[in-house]
């Protein structure tokens, strides 16, 4: 027998084992970790990207009012417009200053700007005069417009993070809450919910799923919990030297895996 077993023994409670809070650790930096990123990119880089993008169309947008001077600058309605504009497109119609005003106000869609209060432009030249400061230099980075589907992506990214943070913080819990006894004198393992296991109450140990730390164990008829109780061994330093101490003191058969 190990020192480890021996050690095991020993102890008269449960404690977690290093090997499942390391790999517990990990999902939680996982999880947590998608979670704030999408979350950031959802809630701050998309978004800025975003209304970066919707400047410099409408820097865009405004040097083609500059050139064909339509009668139609500012959008009232940017919903209608849209709407109209969308139409335009899929006929193929659209002049120069319609699909600049269009590309405009679709990067405007794409952050939730699409209103009034920021289609509405009271001094064309004025503007376009402010836009050209930041995007009329040289070398100018563009930005990238956002697609549909970019801001919604990194909500699901974050939404898939946080699911997998939660249900690992709580299964976490669960397990750490959760405790077995040993009464050494008696070679008793008392389970969570107050019932006990000796060597006399299991009838087979079933280790067809030793090798993920899974062992079931078929008891004596009348036991308190019925006809078979599973263990997950793998969370816990000392619950699988205390099984194997009951297999070996006392006389259920043992159900191994198939040899390959």
């Amino acid at each position: 027998m190990s020192s480890a077993s021996e050690a095991a023994l020993q102890s008269s409670q449960t404690t977690l084992a290093r090997r499942w809070v390391l790999r517990v650790l990990v999902i939680l930096v996982i999880g947590w970790g998608l979670f704030v990123w999408g979350l950031y990119d959802a809630m701050v880089l998309y978004p800025n990207r975003g209304k970066d993008a919707a400047s410099y169309l409408k820097y865009q947008y405004l040097r083609e009012v500059e050139k064909a001077k339509p009668s139609m600058v500012s959008v009232d309605d940017p919903a209608a417009e849209f709407a109209r504009l969308k139409t335009k497109k899929r006929d193929n119609t659209m002049s120069a200053v319609e699909s600049a005003r269009f590309n405009w106000l679709e990067a405007l869609s794409r952050v939730s700007h699409m209103t009034p209060e920021h289609t509405k432009i009271a001094d064309a030249k004025q503007e376009l005069k402010d836009l050209d400061t930041r995007w009329g230099v040289a070398n100018v980075k563009v930005p990238q417009p956002l697609e549909g589907y970019d801001i919604p992506s990194q909500w699901a990214i974050a939404g898939v993070g946080l699911v997998i943070g939660m249900w690992r913080l709580i299964t976490f819990l669960a397990v750490a809450k959760k405790k077995y006894l040993w009464n050494r004198e008696t070679s008793t393992i008392t389970l969570p919910g107050g019932a006990t296991l000796t060597e006399a109450d299991i009838v087979d140990y079933d280790k067809r799923k030793w090798d993920k730390f899974i062992i079931t164990l078929e008891l004596r008829d009348g036991h308190a919990c019925g006809k078979e109780v599973t263990l997950d061994l793998y969370p816990y330093n000392e619950l699988e030297p205390w099984v194997l101490e009951l297999e070996r003191r006392g006389t259920g058969k043992v159900s191994e895996p198939p040899k390959e």
